[in-house]
């Protein structure tokens, strides 16, 4: 607890973010500064830019992995999934993945993850100690602060009848054949399906589905129409195996 105390005062010290040029990035800090600088993206940027920006000094890193050789940082693990549920991504990915994350829980300082679960999860397949790893969850409090675009209804041609809307990549711990199962019903019923999510084919490994013409694919949507999609339906189908 020590150690947790010391890195997250460091952290609130530093008060700087940093993110990839071009980035669309929301944010409501009134703390800490967002600096967008460098050349690279992705792995790159990662792996070999973030460690010389941050040499000597704490790097926290909010989705999932860090840089290889930054000796002083703490990373969030969301989850456990690419252990747990194999099948759902493509080897090259897992291999990746189940690799840096047992790095990151021997060199980072300290993990974070969402719930106690997700806790339970990590500590059993990365051998962590329960002193290893901190629950933080996730906050919620700047989807009030967003304005919702209510364009996207008639963009994809939604009013015309009531509709659920299910948010989420098509792989397959996500479980969309219940959905699809199920949907039968709410076709008879008048109702429509909004499938919310971007196309990740080169992470996910997805099952082959049929869908019927109620069901609307809508691929990546922006978190205003995401609000606005939130406030206009019946309601969230959330079949996820994980």
């Amino acid at each position: 607890m020590h150690l947790f105390k010391q890195w997250q005062a460091e952290f609130l010290r530093s008060r700087l973010a940093n993110c990839p040029p071009g980035s669309r990035i929301m944010v409501y800090w009134k703390n800490i500064q967002l600096m967008t600088a460098g050349i690279f993206k992705g792995n790159l940027r990662e792996q070999f830019y973030l460690p010389l920006l941050c040499r000597r000094t704490f790097l926290f890193s909010p989705a999932n992995i860090g840089p290889f050789f930054q000796q002083h940082q703490v990373v969030t693990i969301h989850d456990a999934s690419v252990f747990t549920h194999p099948e759902s991504n493509t080897l090259t990915f897992r291999l990746k993945y189940q690799g840096m994350y047992r790095w990151m829980a021997r060199v980072a300082d300290h993990i974070i993850t969402d719930s106690e679960f997700s806790k339970c999860e990590l500590q059993h397949w990365l051998k962590l100690m329960p002193e290893q790893i901190s629950v933080i969850y996730l906050g919620g409090e700047h989807f009030e602060r967003i304005t919702r675009d209510t364009s996207v209804m008639e963009r994809l041609s939604l009013g015309g009848k009531p509709f659920f809307i299910v948010v989420g990549n098509n792989s397959m711990h996500k479980n969309l054949k219940v959905v699809l199962a199920a949907n039968e019903l709410l076709d008879k019923r008048g109702y429509e399906i909004v499938l919310i999510g971007g196309d990740f084919s080169r992470v996910f490994q997805s099952p082959n589905l049929e869908f019927a013409p109620n069901i609307k694919i809508v691929g990546y949507l922006s978190i205003q129409e995401l609000k606005a999609l939130s406030s206009e339906s019946e309601g969230l189908i959330f079949p996820s195996l994980y």
